[in-house]
Protein backbone atom coordinates (compact mmCIF):
# COMPACT_ATOMS: atom_id res chain seq x y z
CA UNK A 1 0.00 0.00 0.00
CA UNK A 2 1.12 3.50 -1.12
CA UNK A 3 0.55 6.77 0.42
CA UNK A 4 -0.46 9.22 -1.45
CA UNK A 5 1.68 11.92 -0.60
CA UNK A 6 -0.21 14.62 -2.46
CA UNK A 7 -3.74 13.47 -0.43
CA UNK A 8 -3.20 11.26 2.00
CA UNK A 9 -6.07 9.33 3.79
CA UNK A 10 -7.94 10.62 7.15
CA UNK A 11 -10.62 8.74 8.18
CA UNK A 12 -13.13 10.65 10.78
CA UNK A 13 -14.93 9.11 13.63
CA UNK A 14 -17.44 10.60 15.76
CA UNK A 15 -21.12 9.78 16.00
CA UNK A 16 -21.48 13.63 16.69
CA UNK A 17 -22.66 14.22 12.72
CA UNK A 18 -21.49 18.02 13.61
CA UNK A 19 -18.28 17.21 14.73
CA UNK A 20 -17.87 15.03 11.35
CA UNK A 21 -19.04 17.58 9.16
CA UNK A 22 -16.60 20.26 11.24
CA UNK A 23 -13.74 17.89 10.77
CA UNK A 24 -14.41 17.24 6.64
CA UNK A 25 -14.53 21.49 6.31
CA UNK A 26 -11.01 21.76 8.57
CA UNK A 27 -9.07 18.79 6.86
CA UNK A 28 -10.65 18.23 3.17
CA UNK A 29 -8.39 20.41 1.59
CA UNK A 30 -5.00 19.04 1.87
CA UNK A 31 -6.72 15.31 2.71
CA UNK A 32 -8.57 13.07 1.42
CA UNK A 33 -11.17 12.70 4.15
CA UNK A 34 -14.20 9.80 5.03
CA UNK A 35 -16.55 9.61 7.72
CA UNK A 36 -17.93 6.80 9.92
CA UNK A 37 -20.49 7.43 12.35
CA UNK A 38 -19.55 4.66 14.95
CA UNK A 39 -17.07 1.89 15.44
CA UNK A 40 -18.51 -0.92 13.41
CA UNK A 41 -19.01 1.74 10.52
CA UNK A 42 -15.52 2.50 11.25
CA UNK A 43 -13.69 -0.98 11.07
CA UNK A 44 -15.60 -1.35 7.74
CA UNK A 45 -14.81 1.92 6.51
CA UNK A 46 -10.84 1.17 7.55
CA UNK A 47 -10.65 -2.15 5.63
CA UNK A 48 -12.13 -0.29 2.59
CA UNK A 49 -11.04 3.35 2.72
CA UNK A 50 -6.82 1.87 3.96
CA UNK A 51 -6.41 5.69 5.85
CA UNK A 52 -3.35 6.47 7.21
CA UNK A 53 -4.52 8.39 9.98
CA UNK A 54 -7.94 7.84 11.97
CA UNK A 55 -9.05 10.33 13.75
CA UNK A 56 -11.57 9.01 16.59
CA UNK A 57 -14.05 9.70 19.44
CA UNK A 58 -14.16 7.59 22.56
CA UNK A 59 -17.52 7.68 23.26
CA UNK A 60 -19.79 6.52 20.73
CA UNK A 61 -22.57 3.83 21.37
CA UNK A 62 -22.16 0.03 20.79
CA UNK A 63 -18.16 -0.29 19.65
CA UNK A 64 -16.53 2.56 21.26
CA UNK A 65 -13.03 4.22 20.60
CA UNK A 66 -10.83 1.58 23.09
CA UNK A 67 -12.62 -1.14 20.91
CA UNK A 68 -12.05 0.03 18.14
CA UNK A 69 -8.16 0.59 19.15
CA UNK A 70 -8.19 -3.20 19.95
CA UNK A 71 -9.79 -4.22 16.90
CA UNK A 72 -7.11 -2.42 14.88
CA UNK A 73 -3.92 -3.16 16.81
CA UNK A 74 -4.61 -6.87 18.19
CA UNK A 75 -7.27 -8.05 15.65
CA UNK A 76 -6.19 -6.58 12.36
CA UNK A 77 -2.73 -6.30 13.29
CA UNK A 78 -2.12 -2.60 12.00
CA UNK A 79 0.88 -0.97 13.99
CA UNK A 80 1.18 1.62 11.24
CA UNK A 81 -1.91 3.90 11.10
CA UNK A 82 -1.92 6.46 13.51
CA UNK A 83 -4.99 7.14 15.53
CA UNK A 84 -5.20 9.81 17.08
CA UNK A 85 -8.02 10.26 19.80
CA UNK A 86 -10.39 13.47 19.99
CA UNK A 87 -12.61 12.91 23.23
CA UNK A 88 -14.46 15.27 25.10
CA UNK A 89 -13.00 13.64 27.97
CA UNK A 90 -10.07 14.98 29.80
CA UNK A 91 -9.66 12.46 32.72
CA UNK A 92 -5.65 11.65 32.70
CA UNK A 93 -6.81 7.73 33.22
CA UNK A 94 -9.14 7.39 30.12
CA UNK A 95 -5.77 9.14 28.44
CA UNK A 96 -3.38 6.90 29.75
CA UNK A 97 -5.47 3.74 28.84
CA UNK A 98 -6.46 4.80 25.35
CA UNK A 99 -2.22 5.72 24.78
CA UNK A 100 -1.66 2.28 26.64
CA UNK A 101 -4.39 0.51 24.38
CA UNK A 102 -2.66 2.25 21.32
CA UNK A 103 -3.62 5.12 20.48
CA UNK A 104 -0.66 7.72 18.81
CA UNK A 105 -2.15 10.98 20.30
CA UNK A 106 -4.84 12.88 22.23
CA UNK A 107 -6.29 15.74 21.77
CA UNK A 108 -9.10 16.84 24.28
CA UNK A 109 -12.72 18.93 22.67
CA UNK A 110 -13.07 21.19 21.83
CA UNK A 111 -9.33 21.23 20.33
CA UNK A 112 -7.81 24.65 18.04
CA UNK A 113 -7.84 23.89 14.50
CA UNK A 114 -3.93 24.84 14.03
CA UNK A 115 -3.07 21.85 16.67
CA UNK A 116 -5.31 19.36 15.20
CA UNK A 117 -3.18 20.12 11.50
CA UNK A 118 -0.55 20.56 13.29
CA UNK A 119 -0.71 17.06 14.85
CA UNK A 120 -1.98 15.39 12.01
CA UNK A 121 0.74 16.55 9.83
CA UNK A 122 3.00 15.28 12.08
CA UNK A 123 1.16 11.66 11.59
CA UNK A 124 1.11 12.28 8.27
CA UNK A 125 4.82 12.61 7.72
CA UNK A 126 5.51 9.59 10.67
CA UNK A 127 3.73 7.35 8.12
CA UNK A 128 5.55 8.66 5.05
CA UNK A 129 8.85 8.29 7.10
CA UNK A 130 8.18 4.98 8.26
CA UNK A 131 6.82 3.41 4.04
CA UNK A 132 10.09 5.32 3.29
CA UNK A 133 11.63 3.31 5.19
CA UNK A 134 10.08 0.13 4.74
CA UNK A 135 11.04 0.82 1.01
CA UNK A 136 14.76 1.27 1.65
CA UNK A 137 14.81 -1.97 3.90
CA UNK A 138 13.44 -3.95 1.42
CA UNK A 139 15.81 -2.49 -1.61
CA UNK A 140 19.33 -3.04 0.78
CA UNK A 141 17.20 -6.66 1.34
CA UNK A 142 17.76 -7.25 -2.46
CA UNK A 143 20.70 -6.06 -2.85
CA UNK A 144 22.34 -8.13 -0.21
CA UNK A 145 20.81 -11.50 -1.61
CA UNK A 146 22.16 -10.21 -5.22
CA UNK A 147 25.87 -9.44 -3.60
CA UNK A 148 25.32 -13.21 -1.24
CA UNK A 149 24.21 -14.82 -4.33
CA UNK A 150 27.91 -13.30 -6.11
CA UNK A 151 30.10 -13.75 -3.41
CA UNK A 152 28.66 -17.68 -4.13
CA UNK A 153 29.06 -17.82 -7.27
CA UNK A 154 32.52 -16.97 -6.56
CA UNK A 155 33.11 -19.15 -4.13
CA UNK A 156 32.19 -22.06 -6.55
CA UNK A 157 34.49 -21.12 -9.22
CA UNK A 158 37.21 -20.78 -6.86
CA UNK A 159 36.96 -24.56 -6.09
CA UNK A 160 37.21 -25.32 -9.61
CA UNK A 161 39.74 -23.46 -10.14
CA UNK A 162 41.59 -25.22 -7.24
CA UNK A 163 43.78 -28.68 -7.64
CA UNK A 164 41.77 -31.31 -6.07
CA UNK A 165 45.02 -33.05 -5.19
CA UNK A 166 48.03 -31.64 -3.10
CA UNK A 167 51.13 -31.46 -5.82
Amino acid sequence: MKLDEKNPKILVVDDSGTMRNFLIRVLEDDYDVDTASNGVECITQYMNFKPSVILLDLVMPGMDGFDVIKKIRDVIGDQEVIIIVLTGQDEQEIKARALNSGANDYLTKPFHVVELKARVGVAIRQVMLTRQLQETNTSLQKAYNIIDQEVKLVARLQDKLLPTKVP
